[in-house]
C-alpha cells in the first residue's frame, strides 16, 4: 500500500468512526457512473478539466486539473469509494496534507452532493448532470457561496 492509498484509508477509517455529518443517500456507487467521462471547460487563458474513471466495483478515481498557456498550473487528486451503505468523497489537494472526505448525502439519477460541514472551504460539493453532455458542478460553503463550473463531455 502506497503512501496516498494509507492516507485514504487512514481518512476513511477516521469518517467512518466520527465524523459529525450528515446521513447518508441512499445510493449505490453504481447510481454515479454517469460522473465516468472526462469532462471539459474553455476559459479565457485555457481550460479546466476533470475526469474519472472505475477502478474497482467500489472505487472510482479522477484527476482535475486547470491548462493555463499549455502548462498544468492546478491539479488535484478524487476518489469515490464506497465503505458498506456510504459513499466518499476523497479530495487531495496542494493546500491539505490529507484528503478532505465528503460524504455524499443527496443522490438521484442525475446529481449528487457531497458535504463535510467541519471542513473550512468548501463544505458542499453539488455535481449536476444536464442532458448526456453537460456537467454543472457548485463548490460552495452550506450557504451557498461559491463558484460553480460548466463541464461539456469530452467525446
Amino acid at each position: 500500500m502506497n503512501l496516498f492509498q494509507r492516507q485514504y484509508s487512514y481518512l476513511l477509517l477516521t469518517a467512518l468512526l466520527g465524523a459529525p455529518i450528515q446521513a447518508q443517500a441512499t445510493c449505490r456507487l453504481t447510481d454515479l457512473s454517469w460522473l465516468l467521462a472526462t469532462w471539459q471547460m474553455p476559459t479565457e487563458k485555457g481550460q479546466v478539466l476533470e475526469a474519472w474513471q472505475q477502478v474497482s466495483d467500489n472505487s472510482y478515481e479522477g484527476r482535475g486539473w486547470s491548462i493555463k498557456q499549455g502548462e498544468v498550473s492546478r491539479s488535484e487528486d478524487l476518489r469515490l469509494v464506497q465503505m458498506q451503505d456510504k459513499i466518499f468523497y476523497l479530495a487531495k489537494v496542494t493546500e491539505n496534507p490529507m484528503p478532505v472526505p465528503f460524504l455524499l448525502t443527496t443522490c438521484s439519477a442525475n446529481q449528487a452532493i457531497f458535504e463535510n460541514p467541519e471542513h473550512d472551504y468548501p463544505q458542499r460539493l453539488h455535481y449536476q448532470l444536464e442532458g448526456t453532455d453537460t456537467l454543472d458542478v457548485k463548490v460552495e460553503d452550506l450557504n451557498g457561496k461559491g463558484f460553480a463550473l460548466r463541464f461539456q463531455k469530452r467525446h
